[in-house]
């Protein structure tokens, strides 16, 4: 071969370029459109200020041959859903410019067009212009050799083998050598615009000729029959050639659409973006019988059935036959660090049962494809709520270390296992071209072929919507008889992972988390929406147990889950979102909030007489904790009897404490009098020491000293403090943190330091911070009888790419560490020996971090912070980033957070579970007596934590769900104060697995390390 395959690719596809225009049968431009009660056409400008437009036209569409297409290309200045007499038909965007309307060849249509001035990935589009509306007759066959000879071209291009390139060389060089277009200059001048390959050639030059769109091209028989002739040589030299490079690996194809639920676009216009997507899917069904299309996310569903009813039936139809298929089984693709174990439950819950209800069937295969990284809790969720495999690709993004397998077996931190799948295209990922370079190179990167010779591949253009193409169905058409391709399929994707789990016996195991060594700044990013997300997770557990005995509709209380879950998606949560997002999903969680609020408010009315010389406090939690509660301010007038201690506290209000124990699920009722309160007068002069019977505090410039007077030793090497740190992403601004931040440190000294308070109960001391215009004020506070230093922030953020972190060089020697999974906990190493650990430099973690040693461990606790840095024994723990993309003003303003510190004896982390329970779980108050028996559960077991208790989501019968927390196994007692006589473990979806043994509301669970265990009681 003369040429470099790159020389020859030119050569190729300015040879098929000037082809293009005779594809073009007739053009007729359709003018006069109405817009917003006027006339209309091509050139017209309209202001994006209000959004959507509405384009419409009558349109007369003429008959065509049967080996003819009646195309409409339109361009009305953004992305756009049209409807055909009413009905939603499809979508135009850049990708999308035109509709086949071929089956109303010979009609009368109303065509309309619901525009936005944006475009796919939420750019915006200033000024808007109608600029095309073309009415094209297609030759068909024309085209279809075109598509074929280009496919070829693309395949020469991309192939490793260099025998089959020659080969393909050959094939392209003759057959376009035989084909004949007209060459005369006044017919070439008509055909130049509409050649891709030469029309911006010549319309650059120093004075340019004027040229203009033809009418139409039409090929003398003669020159149309060199095309026809060419495509049945090429076809059966392409024939032999299969023989000769037979495929060696299948791959299961289907059209996909990534639509992110919101990102770089608010939530509204994700919900037209689906309309536009699913529609356009729907449409290709229509066209072609092979195609299949396969779609995430319940939510989505749902939008589409409120929105569109008549879209929404033509959807269920598809899945009844087959060639739509519902995937995930989740409300949403959602992120699953950040999440706690309840709210990755009520995924998957509220997600099947969508599918079961509306479409009659579950999902099995889990699809997160561009989710930030995966909790090991999830394998035992995924197999518990009826599902098997696992599909994502976002672990190829890894920035230093690549997962030796893309087909294993993962294992969860229970034992659960299901299939793990994923494909690396560096091009395109998820949203996959349907040509040669995008299916050979994922071929090639395939690494487990020798197990399994099949791999998957999804198609269409995503992450803003869009789908699959027309072109990418005819693509297939061709390519899947291409030697040297794989053997290509258009199936269902969880067929593919039946097959392999049929063999998946000799597949690797991976018994761990799986950590994207990417996107670690999401652990933080936009501090408040995971703050309000994590007060709504909790207020929905309180809703439901205070509602499962005072009685709720479970229908309600699905709605306001609805609504978190869709907050949890994978681009909202984590906060890389723009700001639009963030307004208004702070406004959803705030419904939230107050709903839940109320909620609980009306159970305790139900279930509290009206004596108002009596208070009721009630513990939600696991774990026994002392009487403590809060009078707000002055006005309080009563003082409770029997052995409480009180103090007025610095805001006004007084606390109060008794040594009196609450069980969990428990409640008490104290009487009170119209006594005054007597605070004990106190005096204290040393402004910088706090101590206990346990622990002296003392605070300084430098920051905080501990020394644990009961073990005689120092917490801390050093001083507890907090810096703020240069935060400049190489790429992703709200999505990523750089591995050397730590050379940017910028410790931050208090201009204040003051006792603010000191009482029977606590001591506190004020520590105020000024950075510029940030002003950070630390109330760090030493209770009596407690291990635990509180540090309460109140934070005034006004820092651009800056991160605010707070630094525990502990006084351990280990060289692991134990971070919080909500149910569970993972060990991970703090050492630094290779490029695995070395990437781990900022991981994600729940409540709390340990460090220990076999007789003593430090904890770190927190009420809402996720990002963790741990290094030998020095622990950051990030508590504020400012990016500056995609949202500006990310996290500016006010900020409230506790973090804590509690040493422990031991290596045992129960005391540090129950310490940062006691720490995010606060006891609940309400005036009268309580008419329940207390406590609601009695659980014979110190390491199960109640995860929900709440009524069934059929409405019969109550749900417990508890999960292992620690690692041990055993049998636990449980045992209620409301009556039940029956039992039943159940699945995640409420589902009967097998009935327990109940007497007198009593029952035995046998439970195995982390394991979440949903029972139904009846």
């Amino acid at each position: 071969m003369y040429y470099s395959k790159e020389s020859a690719r030119g050569k190729f596809l300015r040879s098929i370029g000037e082809m293009y225009p005779y594809t073009i049968k007739k053009r007729k431009r359709i003018d006069s459109w109405s817009f917003n009660s006027r006339r209309v056409s091509p050139e017209f400008k309209w202001s994006p200020d209000s959004f959507p437009v509405y384009f419409s036209r009558e349109i007369e569409l003429p008959p065509i041959d049967a080996d003819e297409q009646l195309i409409l290309r339109n361009w009305f200045g953004g992305e756009s859903l049209v409807r055909i007499n009413g009905i939603t038909y499809g979508e135009i965007n850049t990708h999308h410019r035109e509709l086949d309307l071929s089956v109303f060849a010979g009609e009368v249509v109303l065509y309309e067009a619901d525009v936005v001035p944006k475009g796919l990935f939420g750019s915006s589009i200033k000024e808007p212009v109608f600029s095309e509306s073309d009415l094209l007759i297609v030759d068909s066959d024309i085209k279809r050799i075109i598509g074929k000879l280009r496919n070829l071209i693309e395949l020469f291009t991309y192939t490793d083998d260099e025998v089959l390139a020659s080969s393909l060389y050959r094939i392209l060089s003759d057959n376009l050598a035989g084909i004949r277009i007209p060459r005369d200059s006044s017919g070439y001048r008509k055909a130049v615009l509409d050649d891709p390959e030469i029309s911006g050639e010549v319309s650059a030059v120093w004075l340019p000729e004027e040229f203009t769109r033809s009418e139409g091209q039409r090929l003398s028989e003669e020159d149309h029959n060199t095309f026809t002739e060419a495509e049945r040589n090429v076809e059966e030299e392409l024939a032999n050639l299969k023989r000769r490079f037979p495929s060696r690996l299948t791959m299961t194809l289907s059209g996909h659409a990534h639509i992110d639920y919101a990102w770089l676009w608010p939530l509204e216009e994700t919900r037209r973006k689906i309309l536009r997507t699913f529609s356009n899917s729907v449409r290709l069904a229509k066209k072609y019988p092979e195609y299949i299309f396969s779609q995430s996310s319940a939510a989505m569903y749902r939008d589409v059935m409120e929105r569109d009813p008549g879209l929404f039936k033509e959807i269920q139809l598809l899945v009844k036959e087959g060639r739509w298929e519902l995937l995930g089984g989740m409300w949403v693709e959602s992120d699953t660090n950040l999440l706690n174990g309840e709210s990755l439950v009520r995924q998957f819950l509220y997600g099947q049962r969508f599918f079961v209800e509306h479409f009659g069937r579950k999902c099995s295969t889990v699809w997160l494809p561009d989710v930030f990284g995966f909790s090991w809790i999830l394998p035992q969720i995924i197999r518990k709520a009826g599902m098997d495999s696992f599909f994502t690709t976002k672990m190829t993004w890894n920035e230093k270390n690549s997962l030796p397998h893309d087909l294993f077996v993962w294992r969860g931190i229970d034992g659960s296992e299901v299939i793990y799948h994923s494909f690396k295209n560096p091009s395109n990922g998820y949203n996959g071209l349907l040509e040669p370079k995008d299916i050979l190179t994922t071929a090639k990167n395939f690494k487990d072929q020798d197990l399994f010779p099949e791999t998957v591949f999804s198609f269409g253009y995503g992450d803003g919507g869009g789908g699959p193409t027309d072109e990418m169905i005819e693509n297939y058409r061709f390519l899947k008889d291409l030697p040297g391709m794989p053997e290509l399929v258009m199936r269902s994707f969880e067929s593919y992972f039946k097959r392999a789990e049929e063999v998946s016996r000799s597949f690797h195991v991976h018994d761990g988390e799986l950590y994207l060594e990417l996107h670690r700044g999401t652990y933080t990013s936009q501090g408040r929406i995971k703050m309000a997300h994590k007060e709504c997770e909790d207020l929905l557990r309180l809703a439901e147990m205070l509602g499962a005995i005072s009685g709720y509709k479970p229908g309600e209380i699905e709605l306001l889950w609805r609504i978190l879950l869709q907050n949890e998606f994978h681009d909202i949560l984590p906060g890389s979102s723009i700001k639009e997002v963030y307004e208004d999903a702070l406004n959803e969680l705030d419904e939230v909030h107050s709903a839940t609020s109320s909620m609980v408010q009306a159970s305790f009315d139900r279930l509290t007489d009206e004596d108002n010389m009596k208070l009721t406090v009630f513990n939600p939690s696991s774990f026994c904790r002392k009487l403590e509660f809060t009078a707000q301010g002055s006005k309080e007038p009563f003082c409770p009897t029997g052995e409480f201690s009180c103090q007025l506290l610095d805001n006004g209000d007084t606390l109060f404490l008794s040594e009196l124990e609450i069980p969990p699920t428990g409640f008490v009722t104290i009487e009170f009098s119209n006594k005054e309160i007597v605070n004990p007068h106190t005096e204290y002069h040393d402004s910088k020491l706090m101590e206990n019977e346990y622990l002296t505090v003392e605070v300084d410039a430098e920051g905080i000293s501990v020394y644990d007077k009961e073990h005689l030793r120092d917490v801390f090497d050093g001083k507890a403090s907090i810096a703020i740190f240069k935060d400049i992403p190489s790429y992703w601004d709200a999505w990523d943190i750089e591995r050397d931040y730590r050379n940017t440190a910028e410790s931050l000294k208090p201009s204040v330091i003051k006792k603010t308070e000191f009482g029977p109960i606590r001591e506190t001391i004020r520590c105020v911070f000024q950075a510029g215009k940030t002003r950070i004020i630390q109330d760090i506070s030493l209770y009596r009888n407690s291990r635990r230093v509180e540090v309460k922030n109140t934070v005034d953020w006004h820092m651009r790419r800056t991160m605010l972190r707070a630094l525990f060089p502990l006084k351990v020697l280990t060289r692991q560490a134990r971070y919080d999974l909500s149910c569970g906990f993972i060990t991970r190493p703090t050492t630094e020996n290779d490029v695995i650990e070395q990437a781990a430099f900022e991981v994600p973690g729940h409540r709390w971090v340990d460090l220990s040693e076999y007789d003593y461990g430090i904890s770190i606790l927190n009420d809402g912070k996720y990002g963790y840095g741990v290094r030998g024994c020095n622990v950051s723990l990030n508590l504020l980033r400012s990016p500056v993309f995609p949202d500006f003003t990310a996290d500016e303003g006010r900020h409230e957070f506790t973090y804590a510190v509690f040493p422990h004896e031991s290596c045992d982390l129960l005391k540090t579970v129950q310490e940062a329970e006691l720490l995010n779980t606060r006891l609940l108050t309400s005036k009268g007596s309580f008419r329940a028996n207390s406590p609601i559960f009695e659980v014979k077991a110190s390491t199960l934590r109640i995860m929900a208790f709440k009524i069934a989501e059929n409405g019969k019968g109550r749900i417990l769900r508890v999960c292992e927390l620690l690692g041990s196994r055993g049998t636990a007692v449980i045992r209620s104060t409301l009556d039940f006589e029956r039992a039943y473990l159940t699945n995640l979806l409420e589902e009967r697995i097998e009935e327990l043994d109940v007497s007198h509301s009593t029952f035995s669970l046998n439970y195995e390390p982390f394991g979440i265990y949903t029972i139904l009681l009846e």
